[in-house]
C-alpha cells in the first residue's frame, strides 16, 4: 500500500527527471535561507542594531515589551492601564499575547529578541514554499527560486513593521500546503496539520490576510473539485472537508476570537469605518515592478507611494513577475484560480477607486477593515508561488526561447512605462532621478535573471550548477537594493526601558511617578507630521516625548495612545480631546489625574502640572444623564470633586475617602469610607470586562463621566475591589480544550503507515 507524502513523509521526495538542481536537498535550501536571511539582517539578529521604523517601533515592540513584563511575572495581561486611560490588550488580537511563537522574544533578550522572532517567521515562510512547490512540481530549483522570491520581495520585507503580518506570512504557505490535502479523503493527518498551521495563522491577528488565504484555498479546492468524474460528490466531500478544518481552527483559537469579537462590537469600528484612505492609486501596479514610480522622498531619505503609506514597498521582484507569468503545467486550472485571486486581491486594494472594494462594502461587513491597499498582501504570496510553478514549465522545456522572451518583454513594457510617466509627472517632488535609474537597474536585473536562463543549454556541467545559485542570488540582490531604504536601524540601546524617564528625571525627580501624562494635542500633531533627518534622533525625540506606545517601555501611564481598538464611548471622548490645538480645561485634567503636560516651548520636555486627583474619587453630587463627549467638560462650570455624572442618581450626597489604592495590569483596590451611600469613580476606561466586589461579594459597575468607571457603595467602610477578565477568554478556553479533545480523537483515526517487509 501506497501513501501521500502528507501520511507518510518521506525525507526527501522524488526529484523530476528534469530538475536542474537535484542536489539541492531540503538541508541546503534551509542553510541557503538561513544563510541569505543572516547575511540580511545579522546587525539586528547579532549585532548592536535594532528596526524601529514607524509601527515596529511606536506599536509592535511596546506592545512585545509588555507582553514580556507580563507573562515573566506570571499574568496574563487583559487589561493595559498605560495608554488611552486604560485599554482591553489580550482582545486586540494583534497583540498577539498566547501565540506560541512569541516564546521566541519571551526567551531572548529584547530588542534582539522581537528581530528573531521576524525574522524566523521569514524563514518559516520560505521554507514552506519551499515545501509547496517542490511537492506540486518535484522541482528543486523551482521550489527553491519560490521560497527565496517570498521572503525577499519588497512586499514582504516591507511588513517587518508589522510583526503579526509576518507570521500570518510564515504560516501561509503550509495552511495552503495542507488545507488542500486535506480535502483527500479520509486524509485525516494532513487535516490535523491544516488545522495546527491554520490555527497558529489565526493567532496572527491579522484579519485581512487570514480571510483572503481562506478564500483563496476555497477557490482552490472547488477548482480542484470541480474537474474530473463525479464532481457532485467531490464538492461536497471538499466543501465538508473545508468546514471541518475551518470549524477546527475557529474552536481552537476561540479563547483569542471570543475576546476579539467582544472588542470589536463595543470598539469605535462601524461598517463606515473603511473609507478608502490608503488605497492602491489607479497607476499603483506599475509599482509592482518599478518600486519608485510616483513616490516622493521624505525628509530622511525614504521613497512612499503617492497616496498611500500603509506598506513602504509593494516591489514584487521584476524575475519573479516574469516567471509567474509563464507558468503551466498539469495545474493550469488551478494557476488559472488563482491569477484569479490576484486580480480580485488587486481590485480589493483600489479602495474606492474600483468597483469591486464599493460592491462588497454595500453587502457585506468588509467596511469594518481599515486601509484597502491592504489586498495586495494576497499578491505577495501568489506571484512568487506561480513563479515557482513557471520555472518548472521553463525545466520541461527549455528550448522554449520564444516563451520565456515574451513575459520578460511584458515586464520591461511596464518599467519603462513607469520610466517615461516618471519623468513626465505632474507633480515635481514625484519627478526624481532616484526613479529613473531604478527603472534602469530592474530592467538590468531582469535582463540578467532571463540571459542565464537562455543561456543555460549552452552551459558547461560546472556552469549549470552554479546558474542555479546564481539566480537566487540575483533576485536577492535585487530585493535588498530595489529601494535605497527599506528596514533602516537604529542603536539597540534606543529602546532601553527607562532611558526617557531617567532622562526627564534629572530636572524633575517625580517626574512620572504618580498620575499620568498628557501629551499635548499639538504635540501629537507635529510628532505625526514631521521628522528629524536622522533617524536616531528623530526616535529619540518620540521617546522623550512618549509618542504613540513608547511611554510603555517606561511603565509610565498616558491619556492617549496607539490602540487598534478602543471603546467606543473612549474613542469619542478623545477624539473631542484632541481635535483643537489647545490643552482642555484644567478641571478634566485634574479628573484624568494628569501630572505632567508638554511642555509648550519643547515639544520632547515635560512640564509638572499640580492638582491631578487620585485616579479613584468619591463623594461627589450626582449627575443624571449619559452626556456626550465635548458638552460637559469644556468651560469651567464643571468640577470633578463636586460632580459626578452617572446613569441614574440616587438620593444620597456624603463624603467618601479612599485610602490604600493599588493598582497591577489586570486590577484596582483601595479602602473605602462612606458617609452615606456615594459613587466612586475611576478615571480607568469603563468596559464589560471590569467586575467589581465590594467585601468580596459582586458589584455593579457602570459609565460614570460618560466614558469611565463608576461603582456605587453603600455607607460605612468597604474593600473595593476591581478586576478585569475577559468573559471571552473563559468561555473560549473551554471550547478550545474540547476542540483540541476533538483533534485529538481525529488524529487517532489515521492508521498507522504499514511497516514494509522483504
Amino acid at each position: 500500500m501506497k501513501l501521500s507524502d502528507d501520511k507518510m513523509p518521506a525525507p526527501e521526495m522524488p526529484v523530476s527527471e528534469t530538475d536542474s538542481c537535484p542536489w539541492l536537498t531540503t538541508r541546503r535550501f534551509a542553510l541557503l535561507l538561513g544563510g541569505l536571511l543572516l547575511l540580511s539582517f545579522y546587525p539586528v539578529l547579532v549585532g548592536n542594531q535594532a528596526w524601529f521604523y514607524r509601527d515596529y517601533g511606536f506599536l509592535g515592540y511596546p506592545f512585545a515589551f509588555f507582553n514580556r513584563e507580563a507573562l515573566w511575572s506570571g499574568e496574563i495581561p487583559f487589561w493595559n492601564p498605560l495608554i488611552h486611560c486604560g485599554v482591553p490588550h489580550f482582545a486586540q488580537w494583534n497583540t498577539m499575547v498566547l501565540y506560541p511563537g512569541s516564546l521566541i522574544y519571551l526567551l531572548v533578550p529584547l530588542p534582539w529578541g522581537l528581530a528573531w522572532f521576524c525574522v524566523a517567521h521569514l524563514f518559516l515562510g520560505g521554507m514552506g514554499m519551499w515545501r509547496l512547490v517542490r511537492e506540486d512540481t518535484g522541482s528543486n530549483f523551482g521550489a527553491a527560486f519560490a521560497g527565496v522570491a517570498f521572503v525577499f520581495s519588497g512586499l514582504v520585507l516591507a511588513c517587518v513593521i508589522y510583526p503579526n503580518y509576518l507570521v500570518a506570512f510564515g504560516w501561509l504557505p503550509w495552511v495552503y500546503l495542507y488545507a488542500r490535502s486535506a480535502m483527500e479523503p479520509d486524509n485525516w493527518r494532513a487535516l490535523i496539520k491544516a488545522v495546527i498551521a491554520g490555527s497558529m495563522q489565526m493567532l496572527s491577528g491579522a484579519p485581512e490576510l487570514i480571510l483572503m488565504t481562506w478564500l483563496m484555498i476555497g477557490a482552490v479546492v472547488i477548482a480542484r473539485a470541480w474537474g474530473g468524474k463525479e464532481r457532485s460528490a467531490k464538492l461536497r466531500a471538499s466543501a465538508g472537508s473545508l468546514f471541518c478544518v475551518v470549524a477546527l481552527i475557529a474552536g481552537l483559537c476561540a479563547f483569542q476570537l471570543f475576546p476579539f469579537f467582544d472588542l470589536l462590537l463595543q470598539s469605535q469600528r462601524s461598517l463606515d469605518t473603511g473609507d478608502g484612505f490608503w488605497s492602491l492609486p489607479a497607476w499603483g501596479w506599475i509599482n509592482f515592478v518599478a518600486p519608485l514610480f510616483s513616490n516622493f522622498q521624505t525628509d530622511q531619505g525614504v521613497f512612499v507611494q503617492a497616496g498611500q503609506s500603509f506598506f513602504p514597498s509593494v516591489y514584487l521582484g521584476v524575475v519573479t513577475l516574469a516567471l509567474a507569468l509563464l507558468a503551466r503545467g498539469g495545474k493550469r486550472f488551478e494557476i488559472a484560480v488563482l491569477w484569479f485571486c490576484a486580480l480580485i486581491a488587486l481590485l480589493l486594494a483600489f479602495g474606492e477607486a474600483g468597483f469591486l472594494y464599493p460592491l462588497l462594502k454595500s453587502v457585506s461587513p468588509i467596511g469594518v477593515a481599515r486601509f484597502p491597499v491592504k489586498g495586495v498582501l494576497l499578491l505577495g504570496f501568489i506571484v512568487p508561488l506561480l513563479a515557482g510553478y513557471g520555472l518548472a514549465t521553463w525545466e520541461r522545456n527549455r528550448d522554449c526561447r520564444r516563451a520565456l522572451a515574451v513575459p520578460g518583454l511584458v515586464v520591461i513594457a511596464v518599467v519603462g512605462a513607469g520610466i517615461a510617466l516618471g519623468m513626465n509627472a505632474p507633480l515635481p517632488e514625484l519627478r526624481t532621478p532616484e526613479a529613473t535609474t531604478n527603472g534602469y537597474v530592474r530592467i538590468a536585473f531582469l535582463v540578467g535573471g532571463l540571459a542565464m536562463l537562455f543561456a543555460w543549454n549552452r552551459s558547461s556541467d560546472a556552469a549549470k550548477r552554479l546558474l542555479p545559485i546564481a539566480l537566487i542570488a540575483l533576485i536577492w540582490v535585487d530585493a535588498k537594493i530595489h529601494a535605497p531604504i527599506l528596514n533602516p536601524t537604529i542603536g539597540a540601546d534606543a529602546f532601553e526601558p527607562g532611558l526617557a524617564a531617567a532622562y526627564h528625571r534629572q530636572s524633575d525627580p517625580d517626574f512620572g511617578k504618580q498620575g499620568r501624562l498628557m501629551l499635548s494635542p499639538e504635540a501629537e500633531k507635529a510628532l505625526h507630521r514631521k521628522m528629524v533627518p536622522k533617524f536616531s534622533d528623530d526616535f529619540m525625540g518620540q521617546r522623550l516625548a512618549y509618542w504613540g506606545n513608547l511611554n510603555m517601555l517606561d511603565a509610565i501611564p498616558k491619556v492617549n495612545g496607539a490602540a487598534t481598538l478602543t471603546p467606543k464611548r473612549w474613542t469619542l471622548f478623545e477624539t473631542d480631546l484632541y481635535q483643537f490645538d489647545e490643552m482642555p480645561d484644567q478641571s478634566l485634567m485634574d479628573f484624568l489625574g494628569v501630572s505632567a503636560v508638554t511642555d509648550p516651548a519643547i515639544m520632547v520636555k515635560w512640564q509638572a502640572r499640580a492638582g491631578g486627583m487620585s485616579l479613584a474619587s468619591g463623594g461627589q453630587t450626582e449627575q443624571p444623564g449619559g452626556p456626550a463627549a465635548g458638552t460637559w467638560w469644556r468651560g469651567t462650570n464643571w468640577n470633578p470633586r463636586e460632580t459626578v455624572y452617572v446613569p441614574r442618581t440616587a438620593a444620597t450626597n456624603g463624603s467618601a475617602t479612599i485610602t490604600d489604592f493599588t493598582r497591577s495590569r489586570n486590577s484596582i483596590s483601595c479602602i473605602v469610607n462612606c458617609e452615606s451611600e456615594s459613587v466612586i469613580v475611576v478615571s480607568e476606561t469603563q468596559s464589560p470586562g471590569w467586575k467589581a466586589y465590594l467585601d468580596g461579594k459582586p458589584a455593579e459597575t457602570f459609565s460614570a463621566n460618560f466614558a469611565f468607571l463608576g461603582v456605587r457603595v453603600p455607607a460605612g467602610e468597604h474593600k473595593l475591589k476591581l478586576k478585569y477578565l475577559e468573559k471571552g477568554f473563559v468561555m473560549g478556553s473551554v471550547l478550545s480544550v474540547l476542540t483540541l479533545m476533538a483533534c485529538f480523537y481525529l488524529r487517532r483515526l489515521t492508521p498507522s503507515p504499514p511497516i514494509e517487509t522483504q
